[in-house]
């Protein structure tokens, strides 16, 4: 048995709809993740440009990248909801196209939770970047994800009112207990902020728990 293989399986969800400007940035980050036991599935919502031609060069070069396309697009909510239903792994974590993620990001995040077995998910801070990949300043950045444990039911929903909570979505998280409690994305559709449900459903329940490194660029 490899090395690699002893370590939790680690599904990336890449959902993708047209972002061919950013494939080939998005493929080289996550393949330099210094993580190596990765599932990583592209799901391609019926993109009008190359951007399935390029996940399919760089799937030709490393096994655990599998590539799906489709012509009719389920939208965002619905591509993020297939892709968590999809995953074999242990955690999961959704890979936007635009977004980046530090090299230890999964690392990290999976050692938090192995650590802390109650902790449904593992957030990290994060930086903000504008479409040319320049960095933006986002004043509301500052405290919008916590380590929920120990906190109330009700300091965790005044802090989820807070906003903006819905970056907890990126978070790595624990398949697991969202299986068990039927907390499916895919359920939710693709309407504005409909992360919302799904996240505040998983702090009903569980906690999350933070590290206060900069890892992830959204």
């Amino acid at each position: 048995m490899s090395a690699a293989s002893k370590l939790p399986l680690v599904t990336v969800g890449m959902p993708v709809r047209g972002g061919e400007r950013y494939m080939h940035e998005r493929f080289r980050n996550l393949l330099a993740l210094d993580y190596p036991n990765l599932e990583i599935i592209y799901s391609d919502d019926a993109s009008p440009d190359r951007s399935r031609e390029i996940a399919r060069e760089y799937a030709a070069q490393d096994a655990r990248i599998r590539v799906v396309t489709r012509e009719q697009p389920l939208g965002v909510g619905g591509n993020f909801g297939w892709l968590m239903d999809e995953a074999k792994g242990k955690y999961f974590f959704l890979a936007a196209q635009d977004d980046l993620h530090e090299p230890s990001f999964v690392r990290k995040t999976v050692k938090l939770l192995e650590e802390n077995p109650e902790c449904w998910g593992a957030c990290v801070d994060w930086h903000f970047m504008d479409n040319d990949g320049k960095p933006v300043d986002y004043p509301k950045r500052d405290g919008c994800l916590a380590d929920t444990r120990g906190m109330s039911l009700s300091k965790k929903l005044g802090f989820f009112m807070q906003g903006p909570a819905g970056f907890y979505l990126y978070n790595l998280w624990r398949l697991e207990p969202l299986r068990r409690e039927r907390i499916r994305m895919v359920e939710l559709g693709s309407y504005p902020f409909f992360e919302y449900p799904w996240i505040l459903a998983i702090l009903l329940r569980g906690d999350v728990g933070k590290i206060d490194e900069y890892l992830f660029t959204y």
